[in-house]
């Protein structure tokens, strides 16, 4: 938002990363989730505010990778879960999940 009031340039890569593996964590699904859902925010923004938003081309190839990584992912945790279940294992809980900061000590 400061870099639109500014009428400086907003790129993609100064608001989100991306990372192109599948996620084989429930704690990476959401974190692929939340990166799909600042890329579609992008797009929203960039197909109003052009001028400042010029990263749609590479954001539309993004959410396009994106899907596919998220889908992969689904596919794949469901069908863990179901082994385990099988094997009558409780199913894994959120792993790997770092200690979240609360929403006064994140920075901007």
């Amino acid at each position: 938002a400061r870099m639109y009031s500014e009428k400086r340039l907003v790129r993609i890569s100064q608001v989100a990363t991306f990372n192109n593996r599948i996620p084989d964590t429930m704690f990476k699904l959401r974190e692929a989730e939340e990166t799909h859902v600042i890329l579609e925010l992008y797009a929203w923004l960039a197909n109003r505010f052009e001028n400042a938003f010029c990263d749609l081309e590479i954001v539309k190839r993004q959410i396009a990778k994106n899907s596919i990584l998220i889908q992969e992912g689904l596919r794949r945790l469901t069908r863990e879960a179901r082994s385990q279940l099988r094997q009558g294992r409780p199913r894994r809980e959120l792993e790997e999940e770092p200690e979240l900061q609360s929403e006064e000590t994140v920075s901007t």
